[in-house]
């Protein structure tokens, strides 16, 4: 793979585009989500400049993102309200060429350590507003600033921060939790060490506080892999450990729960028991709403955006009754599968699977030492289970890191 010389204008691209990510997108309304690709589209041809051929070349080679990303256009003309499908294209997939080329060529792997300081830093500044909003039981930036439906549902139960909902907010500080890990292994400065540590602790404290089952798992798959594929060897201890922390979380949730803490619910043996079951009624009317959209639309799939509008006609006839927030697959593969067809969908899981391969095989030539590829790899790995639990990509948030992430591990994977 040809890679772009990095630069400190590099990493400060690369920088920055996170902060947007973890500030400013998640938060912005309607026309406001486009600021960033006029500012975006000016940062990249900037950094193209004088390096055309060298950027073109790392463009070009990703024809699995290309052929992804046109079906996904290529849909939106087969859709059944057009403007509806060219509206979610807009908001959640106009900008995903420009994140994942932005990442990927301004990743500079000479310079790891310093975004590894920054990015995570920036995310315990989430978890802070994060955990403060747990004390205080109060967001003041949905309050005052930024209305938010959901806010007003789960005000002083569960914590947004600056993501718009806790399952978005345990998605992003689950997959940042491997990053974290990465920069308390690659660092050499003690007193850094100990911030790292002071950030793997205090993300994973507030993944928990957001009672995302999905984050929940997301981490916990993240963590495994880290300890399978990397090269040390107590790998049975670090193994019962995080089972054991598993544990602890269940019995502890659990007990504040039967102690009157209503937000430990979702954690708690009642909470996994009920949804549990709940998942056995509603999963499979979901599943099937999915798989009879599949087959009335199977090529280009229903449009993007339609799932909730084609529910009732094609969910079986059971007793179940949904409101509107609950007509949605929960589960971005569903969601792909029945939106865009088996088009959109092979292209994406091709996509993933391809990039997925690609690392996974750097990852055991290193024989376990390649800490940069395997800690980020194992972080996408979470990033996907993610995709089982709920609508992923169409949160602003969730959507941005995504990409973000997809374009370091590849420029990762790609390099020698």
């Amino acid at each position: 793979m040809t890679t772009a010389q990095g630069t400190p204008h590099n990493s400060f691209v690369i920088t920055v585009l996170f902060i947007w990510i973890s500030f400013l997108a998640p938060l912005l309304v309607r026309g406001g989500r486009f600021i960033f690709l006029p500012v975006g589209a000016m940062v990249m041809w900037n950094l193209m400049r004088g390096k055309e051929k060298t950027f073109w070349a790392q463009i070009k080679e990703d024809k699995v993102f290309w052929l992804f990303w046109a079906s996904i256009l290529l849909g939106v003309g087969f859709a059944e309200q057009r403007l509806l499908a060219l509206k979610y294209f807009a908001y959640f997939f106009l900008p995903a060429p420009l994140i994942y080329f932005l990442a990927k060529c301004s990743f500079d792997k000479g310079r790891v350590i310093l975004l590894l300081r920054i990015s995570c830093a920036i995310a315990s500044v989430v978890a802070l507003i994060g955990l403060v909003e747990f004390i205080a039981r109060r967001n003041i930036l949905y309050e005052s600033f930024f209305p938010n439906l959901y806010y007003t549902l789960f005000r002083g139960r569960r914590i947004f921060s600056t993501q718009s909902h806790p399952a978005a907010l345990g998605t992003y500080l689950a997959v940042m939790i491997p990053l974290a890990v990465l920069w308390f292994r690659k660092e050499i400065v003690r007193s850094y060490k100990r911030c790292a540590f002071v950030a793997i602790v205090f993300m994973g404290m507030v993944v928990i506080l957001t009672f995302s089952r999905g984050a929940l798992v997301s981490l916990v798959v993240a963590c495994a892999l880290m300890i399978l594929l990397s090269s040390g060897k107590r790998k049975g201890v670090l193994f019962l450990l995080l089972f054991f922390a598993v544990i602890i979380v269940i019995v502890g949730s659990s007990f504040l729960y039967e102690q009157g803490f209503i937000p430990a619910y979702p954690f708690s043996i009642h909470g996994l028991y009920a949804r549990g079951v709940s998942q056995t009624i509603y999963g499979f009317d979901r599943f099937l709403a999915a798989v009879n959209m599949f087959r009335s639309h199977s090529i280009f799939g229903a449009g993007l955006g339609h799932f909730r509008d084609l529910f009732d006609v094609s969910r079986p006839h059971t007793f179940a009754q949904y409101a509107v927030a609950d007509k949605v697959a929960d589960s971005m593969f569903l969601t792909f599968l029945a939106e865009t067809g088996v088009v959109g969908f092979v292209a994406f899981v091709g996509f993933v699977v391809a990039l997925l391969i690609k690392a996974y095989k750097k990852i055991v030539s290193g024989q376990g030492k390649e800490y940069v590829r395997l800690f980020f790899f194992a972080g996408f790995c979470g990033f996907l289970c993610n995709f089982l639990t709920y609508d992923t990509l169409y949160w602003m948030g969730p959507n941005y890191l995504f990409w973000w992430y997809t374009g370091i591990l590849s420029a990762i994977a790609g390099e020698a």
